[in-house]
């Protein structure tokens, strides 16, 4: 900012202040009118003398404005800052620059946004920057960007966010207003994403179609937080905003807003009711040529009705907008979920006479007409609002086009915490039933679901059951009366029997139908259900009569089972997942009556739930099949090829379902953010046990998964597994985490549990490669990539002797999981164990295999050669532990599963036979990938955690 610029700030601020204080706004606003960045500038300065005292004498702020105006090096085109590259601008405004920018760490783009060089010296814009990236990083929300990192390099602050691809709502209102259902639509996704900031305590304030994304999938995006303040949300919050700031846009300010009085989330209800009316006129709410004319009719007067403006726009439309844009905050809506709930009525008003073809051409009225005076407001009430918008159909039904087909669009049904999933719709379409952990925990812990149901829009959902076991697959009744589910009879980590059950779907006394295994569906006539089979029947698929209590066996695997069956809409068919195990499902179909299974996929990747479209002819699934992740297909049920239907969703796309009307698909839009941490201390000294560890300092980040670190043995590199190019691979890199190098590309095929060998030469992994799982070995610097197994078997969990002689690993080839080993340079293997078991890790002098008889359990050991399978008696007390563990030359580092509020990580010495706590860690472990590793040194550990997780329900509308 150069000299000349900064004297104009100087003269104005000392004007504002040398008028009287009821004037201040007014003095301000017709000295700015033609300058909105120097407006900000100003506002910045007057909040920060409020908030701090009269300080700013005229010496200490011309001081101040030659610190502020001192040159500044600021990262352009081509600069970086740590590991982004600037590519291309793609936005500015008061608040910052935008550039489009490369990733180098995890290869791709993202956008990054820097404080500008006229406030880098400027703690109050350095602190409001801050906010943006807090405030947007506290929330969960598929409308809300993703923040990855907030950071500094020299003078320069950045946000590195998800890059938006599409472009913001006021470029596509640069080509004319918006269709009502289109506008409805956006206006809602808005609105649902500004719920949950208010029950963050987050009130945005600076609501504007220049703050919105619009992708080409449909989803919108709020994008800028850079005035949002933290705190309790509430309209009587003490820590509402305070009075005196008039920060804001002033054509979207709520009145209170630009008195400078204490805002409330109310304020931004108003703002959004200001951005819905120009959605539909292509008019400002409040129109005006400069900021105080802007004002005055903000202040003084009410808008007209869009239905005055335009064409065909429905009276509802009228009277929610009306109500949103209130002078007074006691009449306005109370609560943006007030607000959704009767935009989400509209919408399903107008889905109801989705033929109606609503006119959006300009009426007579000129661009910019004067609003109504006060004696003009609309006094409709919401009684009448259902009158005035069942007048306005009656109207619009002459004007039917049967041939106008609405497009699909993506929007949220769920935006609370928790994990979510297995949502179905009842018979009307109008409700969901879901399972839902009530937002305890995620990925990680215990699933401890329980059946929910909700009607689509703003309603909290109700809870149905209230055991403490896992319910999950909800599936209503073709009369809407009651829900069938499954109940998880066997427990971790993956259980492998069901009781089903049928509950009222109002609510009350469940009833046990039958037992088997996941998976429940109505046939056509409520009369039987199709279930699955538990493995001791075969693992098929049966139809148990309601009437008669008794099973018909559908299908008959010779290798795997069948589960998830789903009737088809017209009763003749029922889908179903065969489980070949190793991650291999695939979609089948069986007529009703019996017959022959007819495969539909031949894809050997993992599927996720199928759902049958309305006429029965095609069957949508979930798979990872290709690259980049889990999305939607769709495919004919007489076979043939795969198509996307939803390839690019914000997480993976799993379980979808399909309403009996055709129009709605709902699915579970789901990832997490795990990343690596490190532990460091001094090692072992004299101890048996290595410590005192500080920490955790973040080492292996990214926006997606980062899980099952091993060190190598001279502790100087890490080997891990990631999904930030979408699939599962191995990355290696330095023990600092630069040096990144991806080892692996099979580009979709699962791969994990990298360990490296004892020369540190070569690391050993597991893979879905082939189409099986097998163990691989590769060299530390990606080449000469080996196959240890082979055959139709599944093959997992690699660990190496400690003389790098062979490679052990959990085998099912002799028809039950065990232990067996190879040798390293290929050859036949060898079983160890008889009695069954799961991951396994030699000890160091070669003469004992340790390993867990059970997915979760303690630890037993057998001789290499083979004898008595004993338990280890002093790990005996700790039951549950899982893939974390494993060993070094001194002992066992272990975490087992403990009901306390932080878990620890604990050593066990081979030479004192004592067991240590080394650290209690502050966040959830995984669990279901290695979390922990330890060097051979004791001086460093790593944990992998669950950083953030995206979950929730989402529904295509208008899907065909």
């Amino acid at each position: 900012m150069d000299a000349e610029r900064w004297a104009r700030v100087e003269r104005l601020y000392l004007r504002v202040l040398d008028a009287p204080p009821e004037r201040r706004t007014a003095v301000l606003e017709e000295s700015c009118s033609d300058d909105p960045e120097l407006l900000q500038e100003l506002e910045s300065l007057l909040e920060a003398r409020e908030q701090a005292g009269p300080f700013l004498s005229p010496e200490q702020l011309c001081r101040q404005i030659e610190k502020l105006g001192a040159e500044s090096t600021v990262p352009g085109v081509g600069s970086t800052l740590g590991p982004y590259r600037l590519l291309a601008e793609i936005g500015s405004g008061a608040m910052g620059e935008v550039y489009r920018a490369w990733d180098s760490r995890l290869d791709r783009p993202l956008a990054v946004k820097l404080l500008p060089a006229a406030f880098t010296h400027d703690a109050e814009r350095i602190a409001r920057f801050q906010r943006e990236a807090k405030a947007a990083s506290a929330l969960n929300h598929p409308n809300i960007v993703t923040i990855y990192e907030i950071g500094q390099v020299e003078e320069t602050w950045f946000i590195a966010e998800e890059l938006i691809e599409g472009v913001t709502l006021r470029e596509r209102l640069s080509g004319g207003p918006l269709p009502v259902p289109e506008a409805v639509e956006i206006g809602l996704q808005y609105a649902l994403a500004l719920a949950a900031a208010h029950r963050a305590g987050i009130v945005h304030r600076d609501i504007k179609p220049e703050n919105l994304m619009l992708r080409p999938d449909g989803v919108v995006k709020i994008v800028d937080f850079g005035l949002a303040r933290i705190g309790e949300a509430g309209p009587t919050s003490p820590q509402a905003t305070q009075a005196g700031s008039i920060l804001g846009t002033p054509r979207y300010m709520s009145p209170e807003q630009a008195r400078g009085q204490r805002l409330d989330r109310r304020t931004d209800i108003f703002s959004l009711g200001s951005v819905l009316y120009e959605m539909v006129t292509g008019l400002p709410a409040f129109p005006g040529t400069s900021t105080a004319e802007v004002f005055a009719a903000l202040l003084d007067s009410v808008p007209r009705a869009a239905s005055e403006c335009v064409d065909g726009i429905p009276a509802h439309w009228d009277v929610i907008v009306s109500k949103a844009l209130e002078k007074d905050r006691e009449r306005r809506y109370q609560t943006m979920q007030e607000f959704v709930g009767d935009l989400q009525n509209l919408q399903h008003q107008l889905r109801a006479g989705s033929a109606i073809s609503i006119s959006n051409k300009r009426s007579s009225t000129p661009r910019g007409a004067p609003p109504l005076s006060r004696r003009g407001i609309l006094t409709t009430g919401v009684g009448t609002a259902g009158a005035l918008a069942l007048a306005w159909y009656e109207r619009a039904a002459k004007n039917r086009n049967p041939g106008d087909t609405p497009p699909p669009s993506v929007v949220p049904l769920t935006s609370f915490a928790g994990y979510k999933d297995f949502g179905s719709f009842s018979p009307d379409g109008r409700r969901i039933a879901f399972s839902w952990n009530g937002g305890k925990g995620g990925f990680g812990g215990k699933p401890e679901r329980k059946i929910y149901t909700k009607t689509i829009g703003p309603d909290e959902p109700v809870q149905l059951t209230f055991t403490a076991e896992d319910d999950r697959v909800p599936a209503w009744s073709p009369d809407g009366k009651y829900i069938a589910f499954c109940r998880a009879a066997t427990q971790e980590p993956t259980p492998s029997r069901y009781a089903v059950y049928v509950i009222p779907a109002s609510g009350g006394q469940e009833r046990k139908i039958t037992e088997g295994g996941m998976g429940v569906s109505w046939s056509e006539d409520g009369k039987a259900l199709a279930v699955a089979g538990a493995s001791d029947e075969a693992g098929a698929i049966f139809l148990f009569s309601l009437e008669t209590g008794k099973r018909r066996q559908l299908t008959s695997p010779h290798l795997g089972f069948d589960n998830l069956p789903v009737f088809s809409p017209d009763g003749r068919w029922v889908a179903f997942t065969r489980d070949f195990g190793f991650s291999a499902r695939e979609i089948f179909v069986v007529p009703a009556r019996g017959g022959t299974a007819k495969r539909l996929t031949f894809d050997r990747e993992p599927t996720y739930g199928a759902a049958w479209t309305a006429d029965s002819r095609e069957i949508v699934f979930a798979s990872n099949r290709g690259s980049g992740g889990e999305s939607l297909w769709r495919i004919a049920t007489s076979g043939g090829t795969s198509t996307p239907l939803l390839t690019r969703p914000q997480g993976g796309g799993f379980y979808p379902s399909i309403s009996r009307q055709g129009h709605r698909l709902v699915y579970t839009e789901a990832f997490k953010d795990t990343n690596i941490y490190a532990y460091d201390g001094p090692g072992f000294g004299s101890r048996a046990a290595p410590g005192p560890f500080r920490g955790p300092k973040g080492l292996i980040l990214s926006s997606r998964r980062d899980d099952s670190p091993s060190i190598s043995p001279d502790g100087e590199r890490i080997a891990f597994v990631s999904k930030r190019t979408g699939n599962e691979e191995i990355w290696v890199c330095d023990r600092n985490g630069g040096r990144l190098a991806q080892l692996t590309s099979f580009k979709g095929p699962g791969t994990g549990t990298p360990r490296w060998s004892p020369d540190g030469r070569c690391i050993a992994f597991d893979s879905l490669a082939a189409g099986n799982p097998n163990i691989y070995v590769i060299k530390a610097e990606g080449r000469a990539l080996s196959r240890l197994t082979s055959g139709p078997s599944g093959n997992f969990m690699p660990s190496w002797s400690f003389d790098g002689q062979w490679v052990y690993f959990k085998s099912d080839r002799s028809g039950s999981d065990q232990i067996w080993r190879v040798p390293a340079m290929g050859g036949a293997a060898t079983q160890v164990t008889r009695s069954g078991a799961s991951e396994a890790f030699p000890s160091p002098d070669g003469k004992l295999v340790y390993f867990r008889k059970r997915p979760w359990g303690p630890l037993w050991t057998v001789p290499v050669e083979g004898g008595p399978e004993e338990p280890l008696p002093e790990l005996q007390s700790f039951d549950k532990i899982f893939r974390s563990w494993g060993i070094i030359e001194r002992g066992i580092y272990f975490l087992s599963r403990e009901e306390t509020p932080h878990q620890i990580i604990r050593f066990f010495s081979f030479a004192s036979r004592q067991i240590t706590p080394l650290v209690a860690l502050e966040k959830e472990p995984i669990w279901d990938y290695p979390d922990v590793a330890l060097s051979n040194d004791g001086r460093r550990l790593l944990y992998a955690c669950l950083d953030q997780e995206i979950n929730d329900l989402m529904m295509i509308e208008n899907f065909h």
